[in-house]
């Protein structure tokens, strides 16, 4: 039992089972919020302009750079059970590249430089980038669906958007790893909190 060696498994003071059942709970509303982003909604729809999309890759790439980023800097023993980041950022990365220039440096907005400091602050890290994480892998299962009807609606002029499924026919599969790994992860009272 971890808890006998003065660690406990991620969520026992609330009564959850893991950290995967507690960020899903911690997390419901805002991806309920996401769903409904006026973003989100343009992006499905086709409206969404490609100078408004290519910002929001810009956007994203960089976020992805800084979670990858603290991820590295996690203890190799946390990180031990679950897979390396980065699918998302490359393919990000490989989605701005397409018909754009790229010699153009990337301006990082304020919201995203605040997290990603949050994110490398040294406080917290372990939850905070497992959030980050799960969030993000998490996105991937809507991503079919969001670029199906990007597809759909935007036609041929669709742009690239592999970083909504960036491991295609494998994303059930790295879900659910990702989720086991979070399940049997045990963090010290020091990280969890």
């Amino acid at each position: 039992d971890p808890r006998v060696a003065g660690q406990r498994v991620f969520g026992l003071r609330r009564g959850l089972v893991n950290l995967a059942d507690e960020l899903k709970e911690h997390t419901a509303q805002l991806h309920k919020l996401a769903e409904r982003h006026p973003m989100q909604r343009a992006l499905m729809t086709g409206r969404l302009d490609h100078s408004a999309y290519r910002r929001y890759l810009e956007q994203l790439y960089l976020l992805h750079a800084g979670i990858d980023l603290a991820w590295d800097r996690l203890s190799v023993e946390l990180r031990a059970g679950f897979e390396p980041p980065g699918a998302i950022r490359r393919a990000t990365l490989f989605d701005l590249s397409q018909g754009d220039d790229l010699s153009e440096c990337l301006s990082i907005c304020e919201p995203v430089s605040a997290l990603i400091h949050q994110l490398n602050d040294g406080l917290d890290p372990a939850a905070k980038v497992l959030g980050a994480r799960y969030v993000f892998e998490g996105a991937c299962n809507g991503g079919v669906y969001i670029g199906r009807a990007m597809r759909k609606n935007f036609g041929e002029n669709c742009p690239s958007h592999t970083h909504l499924n960036p491991y295609g026919d494998e994303q059930v599969a790295r879900w659910q790893r990702f989720r086991s790994a979070l399940i049997d992860l045990v963090l010290s009272d020091e990280e969890r909190n």
